[in-house]
């Protein structure tokens, strides 16, 4: 395993920690100056009334906790997964992936959720709102849990940069030309035996035509200056 693959895992496992831990603390509280009503406490479980009131009478109790500890186990086994064979590790950062999204998903609706509702113009004047260390840890949970699924991942490596001058050389079987320069032979070039047929006609028994046809003529217009021989 390579060592962004353990950075990778053990960011993973960080942020299921403080996500076990985000759970169990509260994520908003109230506190008001009555008589009669002191406040709530708000968890990812239930709301806290001070003084405690029956919970069968207010049936609206938050549901929060079940994804964050659903992605809180997903980071878990993503990181495990993470030191296994290539095939469990793709699955490992699938589940990184999808451990991120449902935290961050569901600790942004409960901060919506209560800013929306408990907001300071829906509150009275004698009242003071906090958010608890909760949301402040769930928070911290999102982020670790980001940058392990980032790390997590194989991203293609990126191609070295060229240094200097680059030289591109085209590669063909139909070219014998050199790079700086055009090519000249530099031996005797084969020119076939051109028979006169006029002289052949005038000895009659082909004599001349042999002597003549043993002359190599160069292909340059009679200049005989332009062969090598």
């Amino acid at each position: 395993m390579s060592r962004r693959g353990a950075i990778a895992a053990g960011a993973l496992l960080t942020g299921a920690l403080l996500t076990f831990a985000g759970v169990l603390m509260d994520l908003y509280r109230l506190e008001v100056a009555l008589p009669e009503y002191q406040g709530f406490r708000l968890t990812p479980w239930q709301v806290h009334y001070r003084p405690p009131i029956d919970p069968s009478s207010d049936p609206h109790t938050p549901q929060w906790g079940y994804p964050m500890v659903l992605a809180g186990v997903l980071a878990v086994v993503a990181a495990l997964l993470l030191f296994r064979s290539p095939r469990f590790v793709a699955v490992g950062r699938f589940a990184a992936v999808a451990s991120a999204g449902l935290l961050v998903g569901t600790t942004w609706s409960a901060h919506a959720t209560v800013t929306t509702l408990f907001g300071r113009e829906n509150l009275p004047p004698s009242s003071s709102a906090t958010l608890g260390s909760g949301m402040w840890t769930l928070t911290a949970a999102c982020l670790v849990l980001l940058v392990g699924a980032a790390l997590a991942q194989d991203w293609p490596p990126r191609a070295p940069e060229p240094t200097g001058v680059s030289v591109y050389r085209v590669d063909g079987d139909d070219d014998d030309t050199p790079p700086f320069g055009i090519a000249i032979p530099t031996t005797a070039l084969d020119v076939p035996e051109v028979a006169d047929r006029a002289a052949g006609a005038a000895d009659g028994d082909g004599s001349g035509v042999a002597d003549r046809g043993a002359e190599r003529h160069p292909p340059t217009g009679g200049n005989p200056s332009t062969v090598e021989h």
